[in-house]
């Protein structure tokens, strides 16, 4: 995979805007990504790799609801939650 965009994890301190792309931990579910347009997505059909890489590819596709069309290869930073199918 090349051109892997890493995110952070979000956080609580920065502005929505300052937090977009980055991922919001879950209990116990797969994390949910701020798109780089600020709207929350759920990766359901997403596997989650050990080193935080997440395949198949991330699609805000303009068929969702607001969906923006940023397509890109996922990394969440600093993941440590293991491998989620």
């Amino acid at each position: 995979m090349d051109n892997i965009i890493d995110i952070p994890k979000y956080d609580p301190k920065k502005s929505h805007s300052e937090n977009s792309p980055s991922w919001i931990e879950e209990d116990g579910k797969k994390p949910i990504i701020i798109c780089k347009c600020g709207r929350g997505t759920v990766i359901d059909n997403h596997t989650l790799h050990k080193d935080g890489r997440v395949t198949a590819s991330y699609y805000h596709s303009e068929s969702m609801p607001l969906g923006c069309g940023w397509h890109v290869f996922l990394r969440l930073k600093n993941w440590n939650g293991g491998y989620i199918k």
